[in-house]
């Protein structure tokens, strides 16, 4: 199944699941470092799996970027992949945090926020949103 396919609730499904898990190792300040990825970067792999976007590795920074549309992301979510599963804003903004914050400063694990993007807090996804086009 490719995200074209996916609706948004889906791929937030298999966001939670990744987040909860255990497979991927918790980093900070970064999408995806060497050491391990960001909240924010298993969303971008988890749409990546269904061929949105690409990994590339910047050697100098030992981190990786995100591609898509030709654009490069590598400490922010890239707008697109925001609309496509209906976050309010790139750093998941909600009532009184953002998942960055969680994931980098207050460093809640990968299954604490999980249950906040679950809970679906206040502000942190927009009631209606039209259809994210990818190419």
């Amino acid at each position: 199944m490719d995200a074209q396919t996916l609706s948004r609730e889906q791929i937030v499904e298999e966001w939670i699941k990744a987040l909860q898990i255990g497979d991927y190792n918790q980093g900070k300040g970064l999408l995806r470092s060497d050491n391990g990825f960001c909240c924010l970067g298993v969303l971008c792999d988890v749409v990546q799996k269904h061929g949105i976007g690409r990994w590339k590795k910047v050697k100098r920074l030992d981190c990786y970027e995100f591609i898509i549309e030709g654009e490069n992301y590598f400490s922010f979510l890239p707008e697109k992949v925001a609309q496509l599963v209906g976050l309010a804003s790139r750093v998941g903004v909600y009532d009184s945090s953002s998942l960055a914050a969680d994931n980098d400063i207050k460093r809640l694990s990968f299954e604490e926020i999980a249950e906040i993007i679950l809970s679906h807090p206040k502000g942190m996804f927009v009631a209606k949103q039209p259809k994210a086009e990818i190419k």
